[in-house]
């Protein structure tokens, strides 16, 4: 960084550079010097016109134009809507009409991508097995129903695979008590009064294990 002489007022200022020529005042009283003399200049150039849409007075550059700011953007506006009306297309799945920068109308296009969201093309696909909210297993059964029972659980289909249909009010226990082995040994099928009775026995035992475990901590 070394020292310049301005030009315009003569006093010495830090220059950054070596083609500095002003200091910072005299630097913006030479940009709105030459702003002003652009514009005189430009004004001096423009011819008066008339639009021809609206009938109005207005400047302008050239000699041949033939709209105001205004009434140009509005028909530059009506002629890209015109423009885009006449190059419009097919939609390839209906057929209705379309913007040509695209193939499918809306609707279309939401069922399109809808499907290439799911199933096996997926790439989310986990080749038909999902976990439920409960930690039980569940299989994919009916691929093309978009509502209902699309999933079934694993140990159910594992069972009645084996033994045929599950009786109405029966449900199907887990013999170790995890929920993701499904194997036929570990299933067996039982009454849900009987399976609810069951939890609730291994839960109080639980809790009582607990309490001792609590109780001897206490006293020590």
């Amino acid at each position: 960084m070394g020292t310049k002489v301005c030009e315009g007022c003569g006093i010495e200022v830090e220059a950054k550079r070596s083609t500095r020529r002003f200091c910072d005042e005299c630097g913006k009283l030479r940009h709105r010097l030459v702003l002003e003399r652009y514009h005189e200049r430009q004004v001096h150039l423009r011819e008066h016109l008339q639009c021809q849409r609206c009938g109005s007075a207005f400047m302008a550059l050239r000699s041949d134009a033939k709209w105001c700011s205004t009434c140009k953007t509005l028909v530059c506006k009506r002629q890209a809507q015109e423009s885009e009306q006449r190059r419009r297309q097919q939609c390839i799945d209906c057929g209705a009409e379309v913007a040509r920068t695209v193939k499918r109308c809306r609707s279309c296009n939401g069922r399109f991508l809808s499907q290439a969201r799911s199933g096996q093309i997926s790439w989310n696909w986990k080749g038909g097995r999902s976990t439920g909210g409960r930690g039980y297993t569940q299989i994919l059964v009916a691929p093309e129903a978009r509502k209902g029972h699309r999933y079934r659980p694993e140990h159910i289909l594992v069972w009645e695979a084996a033994n045929g249909l599950l009786p109405k009010g029966y449900i199907i226990h887990h013999k170790n008590h995890v929920k993701d082995d499904n194997r036929l040994e570990n299933l067996e099928a039982m009454p849900r009064s009987q399976h609810n009775h069951s939890h609730g026995e291994r839960r109080i035992l639980a809790l009582e294990e607990e309490v001792r475990q609590l109780r001897a901590r206490l006293g020590e």
